[in-house]
């Protein structure tokens, strides 16, 4: 196998608390097995938490026309690795010449499309994986900005899982080439294993997650060095972006380096927000003092 990579993904503000939980047991997995990891925090479109489910269609797409052809594996924020020392390269390699391979959805009756999206593997080097994620993207297309940013709950729009059933059931010949089974992906498989939305409150699945992992002898921390890993957090960069335009339109001046990283992983927790962050500069000693340049640079008389 050239290559193999894990994909996970969640908006800036909720799921985010999930995933800083469950990418302990990814990140540990990987580090271990040479195994590409990719994070993204942040929206590729829509504007709620729940759009962050989307994310996954686009990165798919950009690894497809970027030439990528191994296998990845993308899996919800509200999984984990039951098992460390799991050999998913066996699993693959012994399953090479399949698309897809996915767990049914356990809803009847069963139907060959109806399958859990929340954990799959594709085989990026196979043709009818390529059909798939251009197809599905261009499903995805065909929803304005203005519609998907207007929705008032999950699904009310778009729902990304119902687009894959369709992907799956408009793609000629598509079905030979699917493996569907739980062995390795499900609620209850020998690999990862996924806490679904019914099963109670956010808080209560971060708690549950945080739990499951320790007891596989993975430690969950607070945060990670993003150099570990192949890591895009577009939460990181986002808030970078803001906090600097914040200093240098208000205070006139670039943030110092610990400032800057403080103000970061306060807006990465969920501690500030970015209007608490605008409040406390114009509230500031500096901006008190500075006040006559920053009316200066602002305002013509």
């Amino acid at each position: 196998m050239k290559k193999l990579t894990i994909l996970q993904t969640a908006d800036t503000q909720l799921y985010s608390k999930m995933l800083d939980v469950s990418m302990h047991s990814f990140k540990t997995y990987c580090l271990k097995n040479n195994i590409s990891y990719d994070v993204f925090f942040g929206l590729k479109k829509g504007n709620k938490p729940w759009h962050a489910s989307l994310n996954r269609i686009f990165i798919l797409k950009s690894y497809l026309d970027s030439g990528y052809d191994s296998w990845v594996i993308y899996t919800d924020a509200d999984t984990y690795i039951v098992d460390q020392e799991y050999d998913i390269r066996k699993y693959l390699n012994e399953r090479e010449k399949h698309s897809i391979i996915v767990a049914p959805s356990g809803k009847l009756p069963p139907r060959w499309w109806d399958v859990n999206i929340g954990v799959f593997a594709i085989n990026m080097s196979n043709d009818f994986s390529k059909n798939f994620i251009n197809e599905w993207h261009r499903k995805m297309m065909e929803f304005s900005d203005d519609d998907i940013n207007n929705e008032k709950k999950w699904g009310d729009v778009v729902d990304d899982q119902d687009l894959f059933h369709k992907t799956l059931q408009d793609i000629c010949g598509i079905q030979s080439s699917i493996l569907i089974e739980e062995s390795a992906f499900n609620w209850n498989s020998l690999f990862i294993r996924q806490r679904l939305r019914d099963k109670g409150s956010l808080n209560e699945r971060i708690d549950w997650l945080k739990a499951e992992i320790q007891k596989t002898g993975v430690v969950v921390g607070k945060g990670f060095d993003s150099d570990d890993i192949n890591y895009s957090d577009g939460r990181y960069y986002s808030n970078k972006e803001f906090i600097e335009a914040l200093y240098r339109s208000i205070l006139l001046r670039d943030p110092d380096k610990n400032g800057l990283l403080g103000k970061i992983n306060s807006l990465n927790s969920g501690n500030s927000s970015y209007i608490e962050e605008i409040y406390e500069v114009l509230n500031s000693k500096e901006f008190s003092i500075g006040y006559s340049k920053f009316t200066k640079k602002y305002i013509k008389i």
